[in-house]
């Protein structure tokens, strides 16, 4: 039991998102079930500005939570498209 919850910290689930966000992921096949890491291998930062409704506010939610659990360098490497 331990074990699931500390896995269960790093999915899309455990985040608190805005609607825009979790919208967005939803439509983009991502179920709260998927784990942070996944969205930034499945998604680039250019497909995600070319959603509709998705800008620069919104990617930095998303930036600032996913930083917590999969660390700023993971996140620079993906601004930078080198993930």
């Amino acid at each position: 039991e331990e074990r699931r919850r500390a896995a269960d910290q790093d999915t899309l689930g455990a985040m608190h998102f805005s609607i825009r966000l979790r919208n967005f992921l939803l439509n983009e096949n991502y179920p709260e079930s998927t784990r942070v890491i996944d969205v930034f291998k499945g998604t680039s930062l250019a497909e995600m500005m070319q959603t509709v409704n998705m800008g620069k506010q919104t990617v930095k939610e998303f930036t600032d939570k996913a930083e917590k659990i999969v660390g700023a360098d993971v996140v620079q490497r993906w601004l930078d498209g080198r993930l």
